[in-house]
């Protein structure tokens, strides 16, 4: 029996209104995602210790020549303390010295302008930065050498020293690792918490389904049943451009054919622009960088005359 004007209306009405609370539940239920927290790890202490094996090892040597300084007044305390001091404070600023040149000139802007400066100015550069290695690797060498002796030297009480560190590392590792798993535990009751109310989502979803599955009007076709779709409908059916469920149909279909060509067409047409232009940018990066090869070498020609570099 083909339905009237009024059945598809009232049927595609209920439809709607059932895919709408379908939605709805579902956007919840996906929604409920973003409110799993992931657990963290516990800290390994072997291979903490591991990993910061020279770090505790220098924070003993220091240790080790301050106690030397101030409980036993040994002369060789304060010597070696500034020493190493000293011998650290170099190593960490050739250190950034050198990461900073890394950093501005391994930059667009940095080669260019490294490029356009002139060759005596870039090997002066170059050279400074060659002499910030030399003297980084220098005093880092002499620097754990001097940690080594001060550590061995020391004996029982620089062994007594390095345990300690290490304990007191330990200690800290294991506070970190009671926070961390007082933090599971709520994270724990959390994602719980989060996968009942996604379980009583998914049951109000499943009840919606079957309601609509039971009492959808037997005309509806079953591969339509999208909000999409029954907007559509009800738009044809109440503005007299179906006046039955074929018609309605292939109204669809037609559309929505024709929305995918034209949004096929679009989506080829932006990704020509987005290549057309990428070769534009880099054309003119190119031209740029071949106008600044070129000023270059007339500045530097010029330099050669007048101060006889080259």
């Amino acid at each position: 029996m083909t339905p009237t004007k009024k059945e598809l209306l009232q049927g595609l009405t209920y439809v709607q209104g059932m895919l709408a609370n379908m939605q709805e539940v579902l956007s919840r239920y996906i929604a409920q995602e973003r409110n799993f927290r992931k657990k963290k790890s516990a800290i390994s202490i072997k291979e903490t210790i591991l990993k910061d094996f020279k770090k505790l090892f220098t924070i003993s040597a220091f240790a080790l020549s301050a106690l030397a300084t101030v409980v036993f007044h040994d002369a060789l305390g304060p010597t070696y303390l500034m020493t190493l001091a000293f011998l650290f404070s170099v190593s960490f600023i050739s250190k950034k010295i050198i990461m900073a040149g890394v950093k501005t000139f391994s930059t667009e802007a940095g080669f260019f302008t490294l490029m356009a400066i002139r060759r005596q100015t870039r090997n002066d550069i170059g050279l400074f930065g060659l002499i910030a290695v030399i003297v980084h690797y220098i005093s880092i060498f002499f620097f754990y050498v001097m940690v080594i002796s001060i550590v061995l030297e020391g004996g029982a009480l620089g062994i007594t020293v390095f345990l300690a560190v290490v304990g007191i590392e330990v200690f800290f590792i294991a506070k970190k690792n009671q926070k961390i798993a007082a933090t599971n535990q709520d994270i724990a009751v959390n994602n719980e918490q989060v996968r009942a109310k996604r379980k009583a989502l998914y049951d109000q979803y499943s009840a919606f389904q079957q309601e609509l599955r039971t009492h959808a009007p037997s005309w509806f076709p079953p591969d339509y049943y999208s909000v999409e779709a029954v907007d559509f409908f009800l738009h044809a059916i109440r503005n007299d451009r179906a006046d039955s469920v074929k018609e309605m149909v292939n109204l669809f279909e037609n559309t929505s054919q024709h929305k995918e060509m034209i949004a096929y067409q679009k989506e080829q047409t932006k990704r020509l622009n987005q290549l057309v232009n990428g070769q534009q940018k880099i054309q003119e990066q190119l031209r740029f960088a071949n106008m600044m090869n070129l000023a270059n070498f007339i500045k530097l020609d010029g330099i050669a005359d007048t101060a006889g570099y080259y």
